[in-house]
């Protein structure tokens, strides 16, 4: 990164978003919801938390003892309750089970016993045969990759050649689902950035010239979950030299809402991402409301300022 300024703005910015996690740390707890739409997004929230402390944890730029303390939490009080993990076991939520369990273990956190559960569920058959969005299945990889498990290279390889992102459609018909269905096989082909090599040349190719365009446009409907996943996977494909990574980052930064939350999308600018607890969110609190709407967003926009924080410096 060029602008020192920029990077000491990162620093700062990641920081309050750090504090607005810890302050709603209860919101991402199962077991404190009747409702089973609340309870759902808690255990997707609290997944994708321990992804990012997951990541962070990987690279290593300060504040590793707050991610340490959430993964901690996430341990403790969320995974290793019997409730949840019942729950995770027996419910298809988006084979969070996996993905939920990878993260903690790469966090440090392991249980063998709830190991050879998990191993006994891939020999029963279901997870593997059931059927899935390509998406999702590539997800589901990436989980069997951070735990060590074996899987099919050559599977993954059809599995990717199904998505979307594997025809270099024209941007022009695609739908804001299509968009988050692109940046997220690019965030499991290549671990968040950290194993290169898992796209083709074409491919980057075709997002050298598409995710610059998706960028620009998604600046301008200042939807910013989207923005903060585009700037991910321009880093995570080696593109973060074209001029719209820098700039992006400065107008992600300048949109951080005064308690530190970054905001997410309005109406259905976020897809069928934000549409699983709108019935919920219309009867919601206000905190429980500021939540659902703007924490994908603020762990999106974490993961994307620990990625441009540890870049090496250009000059």
């Amino acid at each position: 990164m060029k602008d020192h300024a920029l990077r000491a703005r990162l620093d700062q910015a990641e920081a309050r978003a750090l504090s607005w996690v810890a302050q709603h740390l209860h919101y991402f707890n199962p077991l404190k919801y009747t409702e089973m739409l609340k309870l759902d997004l808690a255990i997707k929230a609290s997944a994708e938390l321990a992804l990012l402390c997951d990541y962070a944890l990987g690279k290593r730029a300060g504040s590793e003892a707050d991610y340490e303390r959430l993964a901690s939490f996430l341990w403790s009080e969320v995974f290793c309750a019997n409730e949840v993990r019942d729950y995770l076991l027996t419910a298809e939520l988006g084979l969070l089970t996996f993905n939920f369990y990878g993260s903690l273990r790469q966090c440090g956190y392991r249980d063998e016993d709830y190991e050879r559960r998990l191993r006994a569920l891939l020999d029963e058959g279901y997870v593997l045969a059931s059927e899935r969005i390509p998406t999702r299945d590539l997800d589901f990889v990436h989980s069997l990759q951070k735990l060590g498990f074996a899987y099919s290279r050559e599977g993954a390889a059809q599995t990717y050649a199904k998505t979307l992102l594997s025809r270099h459609p024209s941007l022009y018909p695609l739908t804001t689902d299509d968009i988050y269905a692109i940046t997220h096989v690019v965030f499991f082909v290549t671990d968040f950035g950290r194993m290169p090599g898992g796209l083709s040349k074409g491919d980057v190719d075709y997002l050298s010239a598409s995710l610059p365009r998706l960028l620009r446009y998604y600046l301008r409907k200042h939807n910013w979950d989207l923005v903060a996943e585009l700037i991910i996977c321009l880093q995570a494909v080696g593109l973060s030299g074209v001029p719209e990574y820098d700039h992006a980052l400065g107008l992600l930064l300048s949109a951080q809402a005064d308690d530190g939350s970054f905001p997410g999308p309005i109406a259905d600018e976020g897809g069928r991402l934000w549409g699983e607890a709108k019935e919920v969110a219309k009867s919601a609190t206000d905190g429980w409301q500021r939540f659902h709407d703007n924490y994908h967003t603020t762990l999106v926009s974490m993961i994307a300022a620990r990625a441009a924080r540890t870049m090496p410096p250009s000059d």
